[in-house]
């Protein structure tokens, strides 16, 4: 039945197994089923699981794209995070630039503050460097609230790293036009 059928693959991601959750998708989309958004979403959340290659990733997004899925924030959101994850900060970048032209979403600032933050969790804050300045050309420093800005630098704070620090005290400068 349909009910089954959708619950399926929540039930194959839930145990690691993406591609069989594709194929039941693609089976759905053959007995005359559309797909809804939280079948897509449960196939891009097992994503997250674990770390896997930027094309591997990609490629899977792509796949449920021409599936049906329409892309919202909430699943840009879900694809960055699975991207980093895997410490695919570049990737992540160029994805976020992809979006506005291929979906006609403009990402959040808290999309990149997000990778950023994963970035410097993972004491890499060359990266985060390199992602506040995307964020900034791509959304503009009005964008960026003084709220955003103060709960970066919480965080960065809270990791009690050096760099993340440092970075947090550059970003803001930059930000207020220092």
């Amino acid at each position: 039945t349909g009910v089954q059928t959708c619950a399926l693959p929540i039930s194959h991601v839930e145990h690691d197994n993406i591609v069989p959750a594709l194929r039941t998708i693609t089976k759905a989309i053959q007995l005359g089923l559309q797909p809804d958004r939280i079948m897509f979403e449960s196939v891009l959340q097992g994503l997250c699981m674990r770390p896997m290659s930027s094309s591997e990733i990609l490629s899977i997004f792509d796949s449920l794209v021409n599936k049906g899925l329409e892309p919202s924030i909430n699943t840009v959101a879900i694809v960055v995070k699975a991207l980093s994850i895997s410490k695919k900060w570049s990737a992540a970048l160029q994805f976020l630039s992809s979006v506005q032209k291929r979906f006609g979403l403009r990402p959040e600032a808290r999309l990149y503050a997000q990778l950023g933050l994963a970035s410097l969790k993972a004491d890499d804050a060359q990266s985060a460097t390199q992602i506040y300045e995307h964020m900034l050309q791509v959304t503009g420093p009005s964008a960026v609230s003084s709220g955003a800005m103060s709960r970066l630098l919480r965080d960065c704070i809270q990791l009690d790293i050096p760099e993340a620090k440092a970075f947090a005290f550059r970003s803001e400068e930059r930000r207020v036009g220092k």
